[in-house]
């Protein structure tokens, strides 16, 4: 397995001599950017489908919605997080 004083020895070589630290901290901003942008997102379509969801059905347009609403979350709630994940990088990424 090696030496651990020459695995330390790396690590401090690499992560603070070399200032390898500064791509984890880098990192760390785009995965925060990235989930907070992902909650905005996630807070505006679901306050939209809950609002679509709750209007009273009396025309075609709310009806309307209600169908492409249903069939929105019935997709995402009746489907593998896997599979989602291959449709979109088959369907939407190529």
């Amino acid at each position: 397995m090696g030496d651990i004083s020459t695995k330390i020895q790396k690590f401090i070589e690499i992560f603070i001599d070399n200032n390898g630290y500064v791509k984890v901290v880098e990192g760390l901003k785009n995965t925060v950017i990235i989930a907070i942008a992902g909650l905005i997102i996630g807070i505006i379509i679901g306050t939209l489908i809950a609002t679509v969801r709750v209007i009273p059905k009396y025309k075609r347009l709310p009806r309307v919605l209600d169908a492409i609403c249903s069939v929105y979350v019935g997709f995402f709630r009746g489907t593998p997080m896997v599979v989602q994940l291959l449709l979109f990088y088959y369907f939407f990424f190529l």
